[in-house]
């Protein structure tokens, strides 16, 4: 075995003569009936924390990424990145496999992802993968959305919070938008897609769609009018067949927005059926305002047992970003979600109103169930669709009764 130092910074000092003592040379080293060894490398944001030679991962906990390394023993050669602490260990790159990412799962082989999309990936790929499990016991996700598209997605249980709520609560931005899809009972994701400009412009925005089992869909980015529909084209991410999807791929930004994207889907065997056309949203009119793009969502009151809403008590006008409307068979979320948020219970059987004021950053909400009708406010019929515009830190909202 040879160890090859890429780089330090202590002027000298012999960094890797403590790194062979402690951990190159373990004992009890396992060494397949092929020859092969198995080496398992932890790390954390700051750099690697254990290096073990009979392929197990020491440590669990959120925050690590782990990489499963497998080489024949005759060629194995590590190399080393030192930068006063070891930073990183892979295999020399003439024995190196084409790509063999850190993931935030103690994988001992890559996820099975039959069609990636990738976006400013030419020269190199992403050295960090998050993988998202989809399972029966999720109740919905939560997307992150940046100003180039798609940054971040997370499940969240019966209490709303995000799986990975310590590291989602860190990196909450007011640059971020935050959309939350709740999924019914016997519910599941069956296509996904990346929506992007035709043009290949330098700036692009890859959009996350999603279509389920129960043929509902929401798109994880800006509107886009019917007048401009033809701009865009739409990536699979499922070939030829829907499938039900287990689980997310993707390189891992935080919730920052990042030009490269590396996103994918594993998804069970059988084929459900043909993949259907991509779906677009639902033609409404933007808000005649300053701001050029608008996310929206939209749902009916009628039908609805319990209505919720999240407020900014963060802000001291306390604005309404967004809604949670429960029904008998499923919920609608509509405007943006963050966990961090206070949730309101409104009552359904009193009148419902809302009210529409403007900050030096953009129009917001507040809506409210009371007895009286105050001025100003304007009242919501039980029959009414609600369409939310919104965006990171501004919301608008239309009442429409026909």
């Amino acid at each position: 075995m040879r160890l090859t130092k890429t780089s330090d910074n202590l002027q000298g000092r012999p960094v890797l003569t403590g790194f062979c003592k402690n951990v190159a040379f373990q004992e009890n080293t396992v060494v397949d009936c092929q020859n092969v060894l198995s080496v398992a490398v932890t790390r954390d944001e700051v750099g690697v924390l254990d290096i073990n030679f009979q392929g197990q991962f020491q440590y669990s906990r959120p925050g690590l990424w782990y990489r499963f390394i497998q080489v024949e023993t005759d060629n194995l050669e590590l190399c080393v990145s030192t930068k006063n602490i070891i930073m990183d260990v892979e295999l020399a790159s003439i024995y190196a496999p084409f790509w063999n990412p850190y993931w935030n799962y103690q994988f001992l082989s890559q996820p099975e992802v039959r069609a990636w999309y990738a976006r400013d990936c030419q020269t190199s790929l992403p050295q960090r993968m998050r993988y998202v499990e989809l399972n029966d016991d999720i109740q919905g996700i939560i997307v992150g959305c940046c100003i180039d598209g798609f940054a971040s997605l997370e499940t969240y249980d019966g209490s709303g919070k995000p799986h990975s709520s310590a590291r989602a609560m860190d990196k909450f931005s007011t640059r971020t938008t935050y959309i939350r899809f709740p999924l019914a009972q016997g519910e599941f994701i069956t296509a996904a897609w990346i929506r992007e400009p035709t043009d290949n412009s330098s700036f692009r925005q890859s959009i996350l769609v999603l279509s389920t089992s129960f043929q509902r869909t929401c798109t994880f980015g800006h509107y886009v009018p019917r007048e401009d529909e033809s701009r865009y084209r739409y990536e699979p991410l499922v070939e030829h067949n829907t499938h039900q999807i287990t689980g997310f791929c993707y390189n891992d930004n935080g919730n920052s927005s990042s030009r490269q994207k590396y996103i994918g889907v594993t998804h069970d065997e059988k084929p459900i059926e043909p993949l259907p056309d991509p779906p677009w949203q639902a033609a409404f009119t933007p808000p005649n305002h300053w701001i050029p793009q608008w996310f929206m969502s939209s749902a009916c009151l009628a039908g609805a047992i319990r209505v919720q809403t999240f407020v900014n008590n963060k802000e001291s006008h306390r604005p309404t970003m967004g809604m949670l409307l429960s029904y008998e068979s499923h919920q609608e979320s509509i405007g943006q979600y963050r966990f961090d948020w206070d949730v309101e219970d409104l009552d359904v059987t009193a009148p419902m109103y809302f009210f529409s004021g403007d900050t030096k950053f953009g129009p917001y909400v507040k809506v409210i169930c009371n007895g009286e009708e105050k001025p100003d406010w304007k009242k919501i019929p039980r029959t009414a669709r609600l369409v939310w515009w919104f965006t990171a830190v501004c919301s608008d909202l239309d009442v429409l009764t026909t």
